[in-house]
């Protein structure tokens, strides 16, 4: 999915999952990583859009081989900065890790 800023409404689902290897948790902390994941969603999700502000609260971390999903949901469209608030939670194994708010500007 690529979607333009004009497609995005409120109550929109997006989702993501990713496998961390050992060397890319040894290399950063979970939450670099983590924030990282998030950035990808929007870069894959939305054409011609940039994440401009990741804020996660961790529950627990996360282990090299596990596999992390990203559930965003679009909360708020901003026309006027072309931007949009998502809330985000990250599960392993349906576990929730991690939830937070993640904003994307479009270009």
């Amino acid at each position: 999915m690529s979607l333009n800023f004009e497609q995005v409404k409120p109550g929109l689902s997006l989702s993501a999952a990713h496998a961390f290897t050992a060397s890319e948790l040894e290399a950063s902390p979970d939450r670099l990583l983590s924030a990282s994941l998030l950035s990808k969603v929007s870069a894959n999700c939305f054409r011609s859009s940039a994440c401009s502000g990741v804020s996660l609260d961790f529950l627990r971390p996360a282990q090299p081989g596990e596999v992390i999903s990203v559930a965003a949901e679009v909360t708020r469209v901003r026309p006027s900065v072309r931007s949009v608030d998502m809330a985000v939670k990250l599960t392993r194994n349906g576990d929730l890790i991690a939830r937070g708010k993640l904003t994307t500007y479009f270009i």
